[in-house]
């Protein structure tokens, strides 16, 4: 075989993969729509095959919602799309390192989470937000509102998750936490607490006080968006609300 004959046997695509990846190195895939960066990402889990129509019709299938795509159902993306374990892995291991670059607030315990609250959010939108059904997540604060550690309270249905408060009170005992954070995700994309949670984290509120422990925040977090309990005035004495003044207070004196 000539070599003007090997260069013509050579699939088309390969070519295009190079391209592909030279236009992400030069600006980290900013001018690249997401089916292209998709695109790319499949390449390293499928080396023999033109994977761009399979990269648009993962995202038509999802509502052209990239973060979808990549939590997507192992099971499902096997069925449907017929999809293997390679790029299941690779879909997740991309989930795994942003969801370990969002917890980079939790690594140094002399962090003080109450100034790092928008971090504690990307890190429940990346753990919890692409989840079909509810779960309710607590991170447990010292006094000085330094991270404890975090737990998995509840896993519930596609509109409810329960929380036991003598279990709960238990478990932020003895993790001697002063203080603690909690967040649940809504499946259905609106952000809106429900006056079961408006109820829940009312009584919460209460029960902790007596045992001196504070709910500093109650979070709901979906895909696209977050409610926060504190900063719309449905947690009493909300410390958020008084480092979000300092804060603003800081930022006036710097100027």
């Amino acid at each position: 075989m000539t070599t003007q004959e090997a260069k013509e046997e050579k699939p088309l695509y390969l070519g295009h993969r190079e391209r592909l990846r030279k236009r992400f190195l030069k600006d980290d895939g900013f001018s690249m729509d997401d089916y292209e960066v998709l695109e790319l990402l499949l390449t390293y889990a499928i080396p023999r095959r033109d994977v761009k129509p399979l990269a648009k019709q993962l995202l038509a299938a999802y509502q052209h919602d990239l973060g979808a795509v990549l939590h997507a159902d192992p099971k499902m993306l096997a069925e449907k799309f017929k999809i293997g374990e390679m790029p299941v892995a690779l879909f997740k291991l991309v989930n795994t390192c942003a969801a370990r670059m969002a917890s980079a607030c939790f690594s140094d315990r002399k962090t003080i989470i109450l100034s790092n609250l928008d971090s504690v959010v990307e890190f429940c939108r990346h753990k919890m937000a692409y989840l079909d059904v509810e779960e309710f997540r607590v991170f447990y604060l010292d006094q000085q509102y330094r991270y404890i550690g975090e737990e998995l309270l509840s896993r519930g249905t596609i509109n409810r998750t329960h929380v036991y408060s003598r279990e709960f009170f238990r478990h932020a005992i003895d993790a001697k936490a002063m203080n603690v954070i909690l967040c649940h995700n809504h499946p259905n994309g609106d952000c809106k607490p429900s006056e079961e949670d408006k109820v829940l984290t009312k009584n919460l509120c209460e029960e902790l006080t007596a045992v001196d422990i504070s709910i500093v925040d109650h979070l709901i977090v979906t895909r696209n968006d977050y409610f926060s309990f504190s900063l719309t005035g449905l947690i009493p004495n909300s410390k958020v609300q008084e480092q979000m003044k300092i804060e603003k207070r800081k930022k006036m004196l710097a100027k």
